[in-house]
């Protein structure tokens, strides 16, 4: 018993001492982009994002001129039926 435990107590010798690691902290703001603290996985990530609302804002903006040029034609059309009244009735 008294020599396994004094075995155990070499081997433990052994084992390389653990530091106690602190994390300190600015008080400067994390950049407006995002923070990445692996070193620029998160900079792909606000890429892909930025794309993708970029897409979004794109397909939004030819929804919307689609309708005006829609909304266009039927002004032009309304327009165009009262300047065919306006001659009717200066004809008669």
């Amino acid at each position: 018993m008294l020599r396994q435990t004094a075995n155990t107590l070499k081997q433990s010798r052994n084992i390389t001492p653990c530091y106690n690691v602190m994390r300190t902290y600015s008080n400067m703001p994390p950049p407006v982009g995002g923070y990445s603290s692996n070193g620029g996985s998160g900079d792909s990530f606000n890429k892909r994002e930025k794309a993708a609302e970029d897409y979004f804002i794109k397909q939004h903006e030819k929804e919307q001129l689609r309708n005006l040029k829609e909304q266009l034609k039927h002004h032009k059309e309304q327009a165009q039926d009262l300047e065919e009244k306006i001659e009717k009735i200066t004809k008669n």
